[in-house]
């Protein structure tokens, strides 16, 4: 069985330094994903010259959006030119974001149309890779600044 070199102490100060870091620099973005599609039809009187009733049918969206904290770096473009463990190019305006593990899921589950924050807008690019800090488990997700 392997052993570790970090003892549980050494483990424990590294997962608080890990939320520190977090709750230091973490800001809000909110998560925009694919509006509720709600068909309401209503009678509407008989057209003229028809002898059928007609209906009309009226759409309604109801948008789904939910915020989150998230660490941004806006210098990974800057660091990183690829991720071999995602397979992706990181171009430059690219950005990265830290999140937990309630933001992975919501990220992951359901078609996700933009994500916002410092008043901008960014596309998912990647998929998430975790970031184990001594099971203290962040995810780290690439975006793409929309125009």
């Amino acid at each position: 069985m392997a052993t570790s070199f970090i003892n549980q102490a050494g483990k424990t100060w590294f997962q608080e330094a890990a939320d520190v870091w977090f709750e230091t620099f973490k800001k809000t973005i909110t998560i925009h994903k694919e509006p509720i599609k709600t068909i309401i039809s209503q009678n509407t009187n008989q057209l003229y010259g028809y002898n059928d009733s007609s209906v009309e049918t009226v759409t309604e969206y109801t948008p789904v959006n939910q915020s989150f904290d998230a660490v941004v770096d806006y210098t990974v473009s800057k660091n990183l030119t690829q991720i071999t463990d995602i397979k992706i190019q990181i171009i430059e305006g690219d950005v990265a974001i830290h999140v937990k593990e309630d933001c992975k899921n919501y990220l992951t589950n359901g078609k996700v149309e933009k994500i916002t924050f410092d008043d901008k807008s960014f596309n998912l690019k990647s998929s998430y890779f975790p970031l184990d800090r001594q099971g203290n488990i962040h995810y780290y997700f690439i975006l793409t600044e929309t125009k």
